[in-house]
């Protein structure tokens, strides 16, 4: 049975995704301020760095597996018990070794409850407010992604403060999920004949290519983009201050996106975006410096962040039941290799092809995903009306 938008499972389900963002977005910043501040060597801070989304990585490709044997509530209710327990662990570790252990835990639970979360929010939406609904939850995860960095910057890295915070909101997470039922109705008939992760990436090569593009764009530009704007005469704090308008945009307009998406179909909003999105990042070198930047960067964010969550609702409307999982265990493995190599990637581009070298990357991934979803239609390697 489809819920209501004032159910405690749908409020169970923003609490889960809000743990996740908040965590990432507080703790990957704060725990490499503390080991610069105590010289620990940027080889060492680049591999604590990569432990959350290799932990993440880890839960994605386990997960599908792991739903056909453990009922998703004591997954989500490990997942979560995990993400804060790491967070605690983190206030009271000094050793290096055990600290980057500790975050990769972290990376395990945000993974486990970023596949579920995703399958669980398509599962109780009913399909005239899918797009809405799943764009809530993405703007609910990039609200709590950015107030991480904002909780940082208000308490300062030497303050115990942010960690405390951070367990606290799990804390608050779980409570939320122990007296919700965690419905999902995946049902027990295909369990052993669903598909895997990879048959879904075969099954719906566009989509995956469009979720893999976000997942590089977002690390990538977090990383990059001050150096961008750095090297296009932009102040230091100007271009830290783009990354935080990207994301604004990002978070404002995924709920109208939603709402496109359910009035002219997931799949037609899906490719405008798509477009638009390529429309911007060419625009993007010939308005650095001015004030047409601010308004450029917002609809960036919002183009880039529509690449994402209507690859959610499509997914939403086309898979169920085990199917589901899988898909989502797809986009979560997918997300986590555009995550790694997001920034190597696009550095080696600014190297090879001057600082444009990034926008030019990002272009040819969105360049593939409209080739892509224009080969699908002529082979019909999806039957007519899914992935719609």
């Amino acid at each position: 049975m489809k819920k209501s938008w004032l159910s405690l499972d749908m409020v169970a389900l923003f609490a889960s995704v809000s743990i996740v963002g908040l965590s990432t977005g507080l703790t990957i910043p704060l725990v490499s301020l503390l080991l610069s501040q105590r010289g620990v060597a940027s080889d060492w801070l680049g591999i604590a760095a990569a432990m959350p989304a290799i932990g993440m990585l880890l839960a994605s490709v386990c997960a599908h597996r792991l739903s056909k044997r453990i009922a998703n509530k004591w997954l989500l209710l490990f997942a979560s018990g995990l993400s804060a327990l790491s967070i605690l662990a983190i206030a009271f570790t000094d050793d290096l070794l055990w600290l980057m252990a500790w975050r990769f835990m972290m990376g395990v639970g945000c993974g486990l409850l970023v596949v579920l979360g995703e399958t669980w929010v398509n599962v109780i939406s009913a399909p005239r407010w899918r797009g809405r609904c799943v764009a809530a939850y993405a703007t609910m995860y990039t609200i709590c992604q950015v107030a991480g960095p904002s909780i940082l910057a208000w308490f300062g890295s030497n303050a115990v403060w942010p960690l405390w915070i951070a367990f606290a909101c799990n804390v608050l997470g779980f409570a939320l999920l122990l007296p919700s039922k965690c419905e999902m109705a995946l049902g027990e008939d295909n369990t052993q004949h669903s598909m895997t992760p990879l048959a879904v990436i075969r099954f719906a090569p566009a989509v995956i290519l469009a979720i893999f593009t976000f997942a590089f764009f977002d690390t990538a530009m977090l990383a990059l983009l001050p150096l961008y704007g750095l090297q296009y005469g932009l102040s230091e704090q100007a271009a830290v201050l783009a990354v935080s308008v990207l994301f604004i945009g990002d978070a404002l307009f995924q709920m109208p996106l939603g709402w496109l998406a359910d009035r002219f179909g997931a799949k037609r909003v899906h490719s405008y975006c798509a477009r638009f999105f390529i429309v911007f990042l060419l625009l993007l070198p010939w308005v650095m410096g001015g004030m047409l930047l601010w308004p450029l960067l917002l609809l960036l964010g919002a183009s880039a962040g529509g690449l994402y969550t209507l690859g959610l609702i499509r997914v939403g409307g086309h898979f169920e039941g085990q199917d589901l999982v899988a898909a989502n265990a797809a986009i979560g493995i997918v997300w986590g290799v555009g995550s790694l190599t997001g920034p190597l990637i696009s550095n080696g581009l600014m190297h090879a092809l001057g600082s444009n070298g990034l926008l030019y990357g990002l272009v040819g991934l969105s360049v593939a995903f409209l080739l892509c979803t224009r080969w699908q239609q002529a082979h019909q390697v999806v039957p007519t009306g899914r992935l719609g």
